[in-house]
């Protein structure tokens, strides 16, 4: 989609990844949003995606990034190990911020993008997807009409050598838990009732 002075919101995209490409097909797919800029730490990856999506332009920086698109959201889908250096910078700059899970490589980056956020006023969203799956939302919808007590069982494996064997760096692995558990959580708080 190409920029035009009608455009009601721009979407800048950081990461060439999967991801990314998932997000920019739905960006793109909503009148009135335009992509009008991506940054990827690998400029060629970030190239061959703005190619297939016909995004104008691949910035070398986020800084660059922001001030080529004066973007009102970006969209952070990178590596975990990136996380928590590619949402600082980005809190530096007036856009709302919607990231891929997990938030930080740990519980401990978690809390300091949450802490820079605050104390920036910038406004960080995190994208837990599985709210949106239909089995999600069909099983809401059966639960919804029930004020029967509800018992919850939740039955988390993550299988570390699984992570190791798919290439993932040691320092993700450790912290595998929490990058991957994070849905399990969002779903006691979508299917549980009350306060948390």
């Amino acid at each position: 989609m190409s920029e035009t002075s009608d455009t009601a919101c721009r979407v800048a995209v950081i990461g060439a990844g999967a991801m990314a490409r998932e997000h920019i097909g739905a960006f793109q797919d909503i009148p009135g949003v335009s992509v009008p800029g991506i940054f990827n730490r690998t400029r060629s990856n970030a190239e061959a995606l703005a190619g297939d999506f016909g995004i104008a332009r691949v910035y070398d920086d986020i800084a660059g990034l922001y001030e080529g698109t004066k973007a009102d959201l970006v969209i952070v889908a990178v590596y975990e190990t990136a996380i928590a250096s590619v949402i600082r910078q980005c809190l530096e700059f007036p856009w709302a911020v919607f990231m891929e899970k997990p938030v930080g490589l740990n519980l401990d980056e978690a809390r300091a993008i949450e802490k820079t956020a605050e104390d920036t006023g910038r406004m960080v969203m995190v994208g837990l997807n599985r709210r949106a799956l239909s089995s999600t939302r069909a099983a809401l919808d059966d639960l919804a009409e029930n004020d029967e007590p509800r018992f919850i069982h939740v039955q988390d494996q993550q299988i570390l050598s699984d992570a190791r064997a798919i290439g993932h760096d040691e320092e993700v692995v450790q912290n595998w838990m929490y990058a991957n558990s994070i849905h399990l959580v969002d779903y006691l708080a979508a299917f549980g009732r009350g306060a948390v």
